[in-house]
């Protein structure tokens, strides 16, 4: 059964964080002042490790990027983030 799930996302530059196997990313926004990234996911499958970047306008990209999933705006701190995965 693929439900759609949700996964906070700490403001650091590179994460890693456990999702089911084969999980597709729809999307990342702001929820209640928290980074967030929503999946549709199968449950009941393993979980694998999936490597997020996140880089802040006008920062250096480190090194390859990967998958654009979203670019999102902190409007109380006036930043804007731009994820992806790796």
């Amino acid at each position: 059964m693929l439900t759609i799930h949700k996964y906070p996302l700490a403001l650091v530059d590179v994460q890693e964080i456990d999702m089911p196997r084969g999980a597709e990313i729809l999307t990342v926004q702001m929820q209640n002042d928290t980074l967030m990234l929503w999946a549709k996911v199968a449950s009941h499958t393993p979980h694998e490790p999936r490597m997020i970047v996140i880089i802040g306008t006008g920062n250096p990209i480190g090194g390859k990027l990967g998958r654009y999933i979203g670019t999102v705006q902190m409007t109380n701190r006036q930043l804007v983030w731009h994820v992806f995965e790796v």
